[in-house]
């Protein structure tokens, strides 16, 4: 793994308690701080009704150890951090752990695949973790498939590590730099954990190492009480401390607990199994139509060393955190309300999402077209090539709300599928004419789009598309 192994050390104690509950329930939440001269914790509400939560206190080995928390001194910890001296508290565990920055240096070594907690460990500034290794398990679960039926090459597998290998280093330094923007509040409070990092670092090594354990831990006490009766909001830095904190909130540089650009707009590109766009020549509708977006997404393309290519992952505390969903080829397809067509014609009551079109089980490609002058051949092509290429492909084709069912008869003797778009934003996400296509993988990332093509392109183009998404040869796709 290359990275921090250890941030900061921290001791979990999970317990009930329905009189802090009943303090709370005014201003529930799912996370507080609590930064006094009293007490440093961070209580993580799991289920609030119950009293059930989760406290994170810092500890420092080697010196301390779970032995020094016992069930007493937890409860006292728990007292403190909730201003109530009398408060009944059912511990249930203490457990430590030790938050980690790290990545691994490789995702894959021959038949063996790395991925969440066993590939990356992220500070919890962000909700990163879950998510992360949630999108790898997807990544991988359908390229396993693809070739463990024959549809695909093994070369496939190579993908895994160069699409989500750089996700996984952006999610991290995007964690560390929250997690440094949460620990402002602290740092100004004079509770900074560089400084109670360092006396644990001088007490546990040179010549004082040699002393006694029961003396260390004195020291070690005897430094953090220290620490502990100057900080706060008192004594002759309060005014400074207070003005210093209403900047910081004002800034809105603190801990995020919300990134969908980065959880949703991340673009798998150099390395990845994504077809290129042809080009612009071929493309020219998106440049002489308004309502198409050009670009299709405003993700964060990232390469096989980790930096970004188009455009930049924004700062934590910048302003630019819109998530601008679109269909640019390793992007991740995007949400719009669709209401199915039934065989005879009509629409379904229900609406689905474009969400719901993708298919893992079983597994297969997503060709989305618009009613167009080009739909039968998008079509026909789609069938050809899944029974060339040995590859399952649904096509569905999305009309205009204004479109009638009607008109639409020859959609399902082609084998298509049709839905319509409630919402009238699919031409601007999807970014192509009512000539072009969006291939789309199983995992619900854009493997090809063509914006606008020619009756007589359109096979070559979805063919070379299929066969470069699956590593099966390489092909140019410039239709």
């Amino acid at each position: 793994m290359i990275g921090e192994p250890a941030m900061q050390h921290l001791v979990n104690i999970h317990f009930f308690s329905k009189e802090l509950w009943h303090q709370l329930k005014e201003r529930a939440a799912m996370l507080y701080f609590v930064f006094s001269n009293q007490a440093i914790v961070v209580l993580v509400a799991h289920n609030l009704q119950e009293g059930e939560m989760v406290a994170q206190v810092p500890y420092f080995p080697p010196i301390q150890s779970v032995a020094d928390f016992p069930v007493s001194k937890c409860i006292d910890i728990l007292r403190k951090a909730a201003g109530l001296p009398r408060m009944q508290v059912d511990i249930k565990t203490v457990e430590t752990w030790s938050m980690s920055a790290q990545v691994a240096a490789k995702f894959q070594d021959k038949r063996v695949f790395l991925a969440g907690d066993a590939a990356h460990r992220f500070p919890p500034a962000g909700a990163f973790g879950m998510n992360t290794g949630i999108q790898d398990a997807h990544n991988l679960a359908w390229k396993l498939a693809a070739v463990l039926s024959g549809t695909a090459s093994t070369q496939l597998l190579d993908s895994y590590q160069a699409e989500r290998r750089p996700v996984a280093q952006a999610n991290t330094d995007l964690s560390v730099a929250n997690w440094h923007e949460a620990v402002k509040v602290p740092r100004v409070l004079g509770l900074d954990p560089r400084a109670a990092n360092l006396l644990n670092a001088v007490v546990g090594s040179g010549p004082m190492s040699l002393l006694p354990s029961g003396f260390s831990k004195a020291a070690l006490d005897f430094g953090l009480s220290a620490g502990l009766s100057v900080s706060g909001l008192r004594g002759p830095l309060k005014a400074w401390r207070q003005r210093q904190l209403a900047d910081i909130f004002a800034s809105g540089q603190t801990l995020r607990l919300q990134f969908p650009k980065e959880d949703l707009g991340f673009v798998y590109s150099e390395g990845a199994a994504v077809c290129p766009e042809p080009s612009d020549s071929h493309n020219s509708l998106a440049s002489h139509s308004p309502h198409l977006d050009g670009s299709g997404t405003d993700g964060t393309a990232v390469n096989t060393e980790g930096k970004a290519l188009r455009p930049g992952r924004s700062s934590v505390g910048g302003s630019d955190r819109q998530y601008r969903p679109g269909c640019a080829p390793g992007g991740r397809m995007p949400h719009c309300m669709l209401q199915p067509m039934k065989t005879d014609g009509s629409f379904a009551s229900g609406m689905i999402s474009t969400l719901d079109l993708v298919s893992a089980t079983p597994w297969r490609m997503l060709l989305l077209l618009r009613m167009g002058q080009q739909s039968q051949a998008w079509a026909q092509a789609a069938s050809t090539l899944a029974q060339e290429l040995h590859c399952p492909i649904r096509v569905v084709i999305i009309l205009d709300k204004s479109q009638l069912a009607d008109s639409l008869q020859a959609c399902h003797m082609s084998g298509m599928e049709a839905m319509r778009d409630m919402s009238g934003r699919w031409p601007q996400l999807s970014g192509v004419g009512d000539t072009g296509a969006v291939l789309v993988r199983p995992d619900g990332h854009v493997a090809w789009r063509c914006k606008v093509a020619a009756a007589d392109q359109v096979v070559m183009g979805l063919r070379a598309a299929l066969q470069t998404c699956l590593c099966k040869y390489v092909f140019v796709c410039t239709p």
